[in-house]
């Protein structure tokens, strides 16, 4: 501080207030601070989170869902008729026994084609929205409960593989015994019944999962 700087303190007023250079400004008491509030920080990260789930309706493959599901729905009333008229013929056999191999195919090809929409869809929002900081347990719990329809389904196809080991004329010579017992207890017509009447969750969920938007939902939960 220079000479002429001195004299002028010495004559300053007690309630002047002492300017500093812009560079030299002392800092803002700690209570002054602005910091961002914590739920823009949680928004933050939960953006985030939401930015980086990406659903590739192409690897879906509802189309091929839709496809397979009719073509099941058809073997199976075709199944269901020829159980219903069935008498101890050789030619109702074999035609049992042609049906369980074709939906058994078929429902195959549709268990796989749901466990990739179980991965890539559910699995994939779920994992994801459970790291987020907010509470968005109504769409994950919406998500789970879908997802476990679907898995309550692939539960019923994997039913299909053991009539097909027991009713299929190519891996069991003694089929034909096994047919008849299985109509007289009722078990495969249970089973085809159920089974039948689940895959109407197929074109129902599709359509659901077609128009909803679950990241958006979540971002409106941001809010």
């Amino acid at each position: 501080m220079g000479w002429i700087d001195k004299l002028k303190n010495l004559f300053k007023k007690k309630d002047e207030k002492e300017e500093f250079p812009c560079h030299l400004q002392p800092p803002l008491p700690k209570n002054l601070l602005i910091y961002p509030s914590e739920n823009r920080i949680v928004n933050g990260m939960d953006n985030t989170i939401l930015n980086s789930i990406h659903i590739d309706k192409e690897v879906l493959a509802f189309d091929r869902i839709v496809i397979e599901t009719k073509e099941l729905n058809s073997i199976l009333k075709d199944l269901m008729y020829s159980i219903n008229s069935y008498e101890n013929k050789k030619e109702l056999n074999d035609e049992i026994s042609l049906k369980i191999k074709n939906a058994t195919m078929h429902g195959l090809e549709l268990k796989n084609l749901l466990g990739i929409l179980e991965e890539q869809y559910y699995n994939l929002l779920i994992n994801n929205l459970k790291k987020m900081k907010k509470d968005v347990k109504s769409l994950i719990g919406n998500l789970e409960s879908d997802k476990n329809r679907f898995i309550d389904l692939e539960t019923e196809l994997a039913k299909l593989v053991v009539y097909d080991y027991r009713l299929n004329s190519e891996r069991n010579l003694n089929y034909e015994h096994e047919i008849k017992e299985e109509i007289k207890n009722n078990d495969l017509r249970n089973d085809i019944e159920k089974l039948n009447e689940m895959l109407i969750i197929i074109p129902e969920l599709g359509e659901k999962i077609e128009h909803e938007d679950i990241i958006e939902d979540a971002r409106i939960l941001l809010q």
